[in-house]
């Protein structure tokens, strides 16, 4: 079923739930699974989401050929993934940045951190509480970097790292999603995203947190460590190890001892 067809028929509707549409859904979700296919604890949620913002914006797409069926469809499964990951980041950073002892009835704000003036311009729900966070310790690490790097572009380089570093420990997003969400043209390898992954954390994260007198800092810090033992042993993308003694044009091993050769 061509997917023009599909979402127009959505579209169309006037109850894009009825069962009449049955087989719009079921052609729309195997396309899901063929084009844009994620890891199997990833994928299902982000379908799942892919098509409940299907149903909700289908009213509003202008495709009028395949290609811009295909290119409004990728735009909605984008931000049906970061959804996914917003909603996993927000678990693993309650659970990093968790004050203890723990009260229930307390706010996450309240357990975070000592209460301030200024809380009560803060957001209250969970997802904006949570960005509020991560840019408080991005400023931490602003700080450090300014003390410690004194090249702009090396410190520019240093923040970009601590960026990605949080993406992936703290809001857990997968390598595919932070090179989306960083959107840079063109956009960086998987094994640059692997290294800046490792060095934010390891270079400016983890000393910044060090230097940084706050309740977040120490159970952040240990939430890092965790995460530095469950990379431990991963391969490297892209990083293949070559057999000793070949070329890298593919040569054999070499049967001869560099000072033995036998004159002519």
């Amino acid at each position: 079923m061509a997917l023009l067809e599909t979402l127009s028929a959505l579209r169309d509707a006037d109850d894009p739930a009825s069962t009449r549409l049955a087989w719009a859904w079921r052609s729309l979700s195997d396309h899901l699974d063929r084009r844009y296919r994620l890891e199997h604890r990833v994928h299902d949620d982000v379908r799942q989401r892919t098509l409940l913002k299907v149903m909700t914006a289908a009213r509003a797409m202008e495709a009028g050929t395949e290609g811009r069926a295909e290119a409004w469809l990728r735009q909605v499964h984008k931000s049906a993934h970061m959804d996914h990951h917003r909603s996993r980041g927000g678990q693993l950073m309650d659970k990093a940045l968790r004050a203890t002892p723990k009260d229930d009835s307390a706010t996450w704000l309240e357990r975070v951190g000592p209460r301030t003036e200024a809380q009560d311009a803060r957001p209250e729900d969970e997802g904006a509480a949570i960005d509020a966070a991560i840019e408080a310790v991005l400023d931490r690490a602003a700080v450090f970097v300014g003390e410690t790097i004194t090249q702009p572009k090396k410190r520019n380089a240093s923040l970009l790292r601590a960026q990605v570093a949080l993406m992936a420990n703290v809001r857990g997003m997968d390598t595919p999603a932070i090179i989306a969400a960083l959107d840079r043209d063109p956009p960086p390898s998987k094994a640059a995203v692997y290294k800046w992954v490792e060095r934010g954390r390891e270079q400016v994260l983890v000393p910044a947190l060090e230097a940084w007198d706050h309740p977040i800092a120490a159970t952040l810090s240990a939430h890092l460590e965790g995460c530095r033992r469950g990379d431990a042993g991963k391969t490297r993308p892209n990083r293949q190890k070559q057999p000793k003694n070949v070329s890298p044009g593919g040569a054999g091993p070499s049967t001869r001892s560099r000072g033995n050769r036998k004159k002519p």
